[in-house]
């Protein structure tokens, strides 16, 4: 044998005949997947919007909203009317993916039935899948006229408090514009 190969089965024989405790201390630590907490009727309400934005079909955008946040800006000053933010996708080539591990639910305070989600997203090219800005969206569980229960955006914005305080404004059953001193952003053209 020659002086490779006999240092070779050496160092093989050495760690094989090593304790199992102190080989458990080079081997990196498990990785820790944060959970998905998002609900699975929102995520459905995420691919419905991709297909929206990507084939510019504003009719279904309408349906996948409130009215009240469609027409509306209901965030304040980092967010626009959501019929914007669809038209904005479909003209730019850009669609929404959710980031499932920053989801936040958001109930009444006083026993309420509203309820919510606010979901962080990131905005994502439509041939090159790369990420160049996020938004937060907020999605509220609402009842359609014969009973059904549909998940519908009510609200988007970039600042995560505007959203949060729309999330707090809906659920506690107050008026949903923005305060004055949050005023609307100029909605592109």
């Amino acid at each position: 044998m020659n002086l490779f190969t006999s240092c070779l089965v050496l160092a093989c024989v050495a760690i094989s005949s090593s304790s199992p405790s102190a080989r458990a201390d080079v081997r990196p630590p498990p990785l820790a997947v944060p959970a998905d907490t998002t609900p699975p009727a929102a995520k459905l309400w995420l691919a419905a919007s991709i297909n929206a934005m990507k084939s510019n079909d504003l009719e279904l955008a309408a349906k996948l909203c409130d009215p009240r946040g469609y027409r509306d800006n209901l965030v304040g000053g980092s967010g626009n009317p959501l019929d914007s933010l669809f038209a904005q996708g479909a003209r730019k080539g850009w669609h929404l993916v959710a980031d499932h591990r920053l989801t936040r639910g958001v109930h009444g305070s006083s026993g309420g039935t509203r309820e919510g989600v606010i979901l962080r997203a990131s905005v994502r090219d439509n041939k090159s899948g790369k990420s160049f800005d996020e938004i937060y969206l907020l999605l509220v569980k609402t009842t359609d006229a014969v009973g059904a229960k549909r998940w519908l955006a009510l609200g988007a914005g970039e600042d995560r408090a505007q959203v949060d305080a729309l999330a707090a404004r809906f659920v506690n059953d107050q008026p949903l514009r923005p305060p004055v001193d949050q005023p609307e952003a100029p909605v592109p053209k």
